[in-house]
């Protein structure tokens, strides 16, 4: 599957690019941080979101090896959610890429842990966002 370019500037990416996922749930910024693209998501991720979600994390695999889904802003995540993210990891692992989860949200870190997914994922936080404020 043919995913659209998340940016047209060459190799090098706009410093911020914001693309609605889904125009009443989900939004998504795309960032270069280093040699990684991160992708810094706000807002829901459900059934309404899931496919445009998953979309945009092959699109950003087809254009880095090495993708970074932020999470600290979603309000809600449900099973469709969870699916789109596994699958998109699935994908990479396959393609010898890597997603990496950082700052997940408490209901993230909530739907991750009761699901189990969360040990198969590589999970980062920065200083700003441990899990001891959750």
């Amino acid at each position: 599957m043919h995913h659209e370019p998340l940016h047209t500037n060459g190799s090098d990416p706009p410093p911020l690019t914001v693309v609605p996922a889904s125009a009443r749930s989900l939004s998504i910024t795309v960032a270069q941080d280093g040699d990684r693209l991160v992708l810094i998501s706000r807002g829901d991720i459900d059934a309404d979101a899931e496919q445009h979600f998953l979309d945009f994390l092959l699109a950003a695999l087809d254009q880095s090896p090495s993708v970074v889904v932020d999470l600290k802003d979603i309000g809600f995540m449900d099973s469709s959610g969870l699916s789109a993210l596994v699958g998109a990891v699935h994908s990479a692992r396959q393609r010898g890429c890597a997603i990496t989860v950082r700052d997940p949200s408490g209901p993230v870190v909530k739907i991750l842990e009761l699901s189990g997914v969360s040990q198969i994922l590589d999970i980062e936080t920065t200083d700003a966002n441990s899990t001891a404020d959750r």
